[in-house]
């Protein structure tokens, strides 16, 4: 999988849940990004070019407004996408679509 997004020149985005899961215990948003690329063992946009950040106002979400800096730090381009309800309903859903679609032209 690493060769394959390494040699792989399109955008690779990371979709982060607006919530935390067992996954997401004890990490940051910025966490998961240094991980992936470690595993991946890429850097810049070898493995991840793009955030996706669904958010909710619940304030004990997992994306909040601070780890965008932290994400951008790391050259990775964010996009938010508030999510009121805090599982992404369709609205929200085609305002991922849409953000797919920009990232990919």
């Amino acid at each position: 999988v690493s060769d394959a997004l390494r040699a792989t020149h399109v955008p690779k985005v990371l979709l982060l849940n607006p919530e935390r899961d067992a996954e997401t215990r004890g990490r940051s948003p910025a966490d998961l990004v240094r991980e992936i690329r470690r595993y991946a063992g890429g850097r810049n946009g070898d493995a991840i070019s793009h955030v996706i950040a669904l958010r909710h106002g619940g304030g004990d979400g997992f994306y909040q407004p601070h780890d965008r800096a932290d994400i951008e730090a790391l050259g990775v381009e964010v996009c938010e996408i508030d999510c009121p309800d805090r599982r992404p309903r369709a609205h929200e859903l085609e305002q991922v679509a849409d953000a797919l679609g920009r990232i990919a032209s």
